[in-house]
């Protein structure tokens, strides 16, 4: 048996755990399905680092003490895995991607899959980056009102297809279509991940059918434009070309073709769906914080004055990062991840037997007053420099933990911080009286409703620069 107990103790039973019991027969399912922010943040609150789930047919547990989740994300793979549960929810949008698979294959795809994503490689991504905030900018200069969701999800669109596939005109076109089945996918998976009786996943309904058909449409796309790229000889130092190119440096392996096109749909979750809900976020905070948005734009306006920013400008941009963070601190676009015990384990005094279900949730671990002084206020300077090695390690996963930390990290972590520079420095974006945020959960945070703001051009000096 495996433990995370910080002292030897005699373990107690998995039934002691506290947790709210919900309704008879259904617990807390329903609530997981309609609202579950506030169901885990409660939880937390009144259970602790570690809650009981009463949910049908299964044995779950949400864990937000950050020495269990670190337990929960260092014992990947050994003592602990991704539960076939949930992967078999999620498989038909991401198949055997680095999201779901596991032990060995997961293992061999990481190694050939982390060369693509160095900081260096991603150095290459800056001209887009400034292309598409560029081209943003541009959109928004006769605009007085916009949804901040579209134009977001506009934008990283635009940046995922280039940054991916070179995109040609051809390939531009074929792409949205794929786009839309792409999010017509996610939002069927999102309802199952949280769902307690998936039913669309084994029964044909509409839904699931129409799934199908968007994973078939997906999955000959990307197998057209591979399959040309090899045809043709050319070599692209694109992301799809740099996934065709590498191979696994222990045995020589490269990913085949149907492997390919996994990782294809997981970047476009990572590169595209995730951080643009951070942006939308990060407005929505900035609209809300007027002192937060000054001492941003003070900063923007002293290191940049007006040109775009670059990859060797975000040190001395620290506060913009800071206000990254924070935002990803109060909406991890990852919200819910999922682990299973292959063995029993010890966590925080508990038995918990093999096969029950881990919730490892960075938005009830972001929120809990026991990691973070008021933990539902807005403050970046939690994140300055100073404050490094002030809360624990694992108290911030807005990218999860261990050996499974989001292979996407350097990725989001230079889209978002250079994108949100560009245009809050240009544009102040305000919601409307009236509008109100609606989000749910699902596979990630997926933004519903109230995205609509006003658009605010900020000085004259600044409303027209170029790419430096």
């Amino acid at each position: 048996m495996t433990t995370a107990s910080a002292e030897a103790v005699t373990a107690r039973h998995h039934r002691e755990i506290g947790g709210p019991r919900g309704l008879p027969f259904l617990g807390v399912a329903m609530q997981l399905l309609d609202d579950p922010f506030t169901l885990i943040e409660k939880a937390t609150i009144e259970y602790g680092g570690i809650v009981r789930l009463r949910i049908p047919g299964q044995r779950a547990f949400l864990l937000s003490d950050p020495d269990l989740v670190k337990f929960a994300f260092v014992e990947t793979e050994r003592a602990i895995t991704k539960p076939p549960p949930l992967i078999h929810r999620v498989d038909l949008a991401l198949g055997k991607g680095l999201v779901t698979s596991t032990g060995d294959l997961w293992r061999r795809n990481r190694r050939i899959v982390n060369p693509v994503f160095t900081r260096e490689r991603l150095a290459a991504l800056e001209p887009l980056i400034h292309q598409t905030a560029q081209a943003t900018i541009d959109r928004w200069r006769d605009l007085t009102v916009l949804d901040v969701r579209e134009e977001m999800g506009r934008a990283l669109l635009e940046l995922v297809i280039h940054g991916l596939f070179s995109a040609s005109a051809e390939v531009l076109e074929q792409f949205d279509a794929v786009a839309r089945s792409l999010l017509t996918l996610f939002k069927f998976v999102a309802r199952q991940f949280v769902s307690a009786i998936p039913y669309d996943l084994y029964l044909p309904t509409p839904l699931r059918v129409r799934s199908e058909i968007r994973r078939r449409h997906i999955d000959r796309v990307i197998g057209e434009m591979v399959a040309r790229r090899r045809e043709s000889g050319e070599d692209h130092d694109d992301i799809l070309g740099l996934l065709m190119s590498a191979t696994d440096p222990e045995t020589g392996a490269s990913l085949t073709l149907p492997e390919i096109a996994d990782e294809v749909r997981t970047m476009f979750l990572a590169g595209y769906e995730t951080t643009a809900s951070a942006l939308v976020f990060a407005f929505h905070m900035l609209s809300r914080h007027p002192l937060v948005r000054r001492r941003l734009e003070a900063e923007l306006d002293e290191v940049l004055g007006g040109r775009l920013p670059g990859i060797e400008d975000l040190p001395n941009l620290p506060y913009t990062l800071q206000v990254f963070h924070e935002t990803m601190r109060l909406y991890p676009p990852a919200w819910l991840i999922g682990r299973e015990p292959v063995e029993d384990v010890e966590l925080g005094g508990y038995l918990i037997p093999k096969g029950s279900l881990l919730f490892v949730s960075p938005w009830a671990t972001h929120r809990s007053p026991r990691n973070w002084d008021a933990p539902l206020s807005f403050d970046p300077d939690r994140f300055a420099p100073e404050k490094r090695g002030t809360y624990h390690r694992f108290a911030y996963i807005p990218f999860g933990g261990g050996s499974r930390k989001c292979v996407g990290t350097n990725l989001a972590m230079l889209e978002g911080p250079l994108l949100l520079a560009a245009l809050a420095q240009h544009y102040r974006l305000d919601a409307i009286p009236g509008e109100q945020l609606v989000i749910r959960g699902g596979l990630t945070l997926d933004i519903e409703s109230g995205t609509r703001v006003s658009v605010t051009p900020r000085r004259p000096q600044i409303e027209g620069p170029t790419a430096a």
